[in-house]
């Protein structure tokens, strides 16, 4: 599965990079309608990558932080006890607004 999960984020990164040298090319068109057609064609192919990048984190387990569209996945920063317990439960943050699902509790973080 760790494998699938690279090839995963490497067809990504490529589709990310190839975004980024059209986004490079429109520049030299010379007709203004043809870039502003190929900007709202960038900008959905964004938007359509992103909430595929969402939907395969989901797919995988993450759980994901609801602070914009598309959601975006959270990564596990560290652990905690909940009381009554002795199982460690992960903590997981949201990358961007950094946000966990720890709520008012503590936790343990992992050494980054």
């Amino acid at each position: 599965m760790v494998d699938e999960v690279f090839a995963i984020k490497a067809a990504f990164d490529s589709v990310r990079s190839i975004l980024a040298i059209i986004k490079e090319t429109k520049d030299v068109l010379p007709d203004a309608s043809k870039k502003e057609a190929l900007d709202l064609t960038i900008e959905q192919s964004k938007s359509q990558l992103l909430i595929a990048e969402s939907q395969i984190a989901q797919s995988l387990g993450y759980p994901l932080c609801r602070c914009q569209f598309p959601p975006t996945p959270m990564l596990k920063v560290g652990y905690r006890t909940p009381y009554g317990t002795r199982e460690p439960k992960d903590v997981h943050e949201c990358p961007k607004c950094k946000q966990t699902d720890a709520g008012n509790n503590t936790f343990s973080r992992m050494v980054d």
